[in-house]
C-alpha cells in the first residue's frame, strides 16, 4: 500500500503517470501532453492510466497523446492525427474511422506504398 509520503522515485510507471495527470487537473491545467505514457507499463497499469486519461478528457482537459499503439489511443480519443516522418498524413475524427482504417494508413502511408519499419 502506498503512502502519500512516498517519494515519486519509488512509484511505478503507472503511478507516476497518474500523478502527472492528477497534478495537471488539480492545478487547473488546460493541456496535458503525454508522450508514450503506456510504453513501459503492465497491462493493469496501462488500463488504469487510460482510465485517467479518459477522465481528464471528459472533464474538459485537452489531451495530446503521442503513441505508436493505436489500441491504447483509440478508445480515449476524439481525434487522431497520423504523422509520417514528421509530416501530417491524416487527421481523423474517431467516429469517422476505425482502427483497421488507421492501420492501413500507417502501413501504406501517404504514398500508398508500404512504409519501412
Amino acid at each position: 500500500m502506498r503512502s502519500a509520503d512516498d517519494e515519486v522515485s519509488v512509484l511505478s510507471g503507472g503511478e507516476r503517470q497518474a500523478i502527472a495527470i492528477g497534478r495537471t487537473m488539480h492545478f487547473g491545467g488546460k493541456l496535458l501532453i503525454l508522450d508514450e505514457p503506456t510504453s513501459a507499463l503492465s497491462v493493469h497499469e496501462t488500463s488504469k492510466v487510460l482510465g485517467y486519461i479518459d477522465e481528464a478528457r471528459k472533464r474538459g482537459l485537452a489531451v495530446v497523446f503521442i503513441t505508436h499503439n493505436l489500441y491504447h489511443v483509440y478508445p480515449v480519443s476524439d481525434k487522431i492525427v497520423v504523422l509520417e516522418h514528421g509530416r501530417k498524413i491524416g487527421d481523423f475524427r474517431k467516429e469517422e474511422t476505425s482502427i483497421d482504417d488507421l492501420v492501413q494508413i500507417i502501413t501504406f502511408g501517404a504514398t500508398g506504398r508500404r512504409t519501412p519499419a
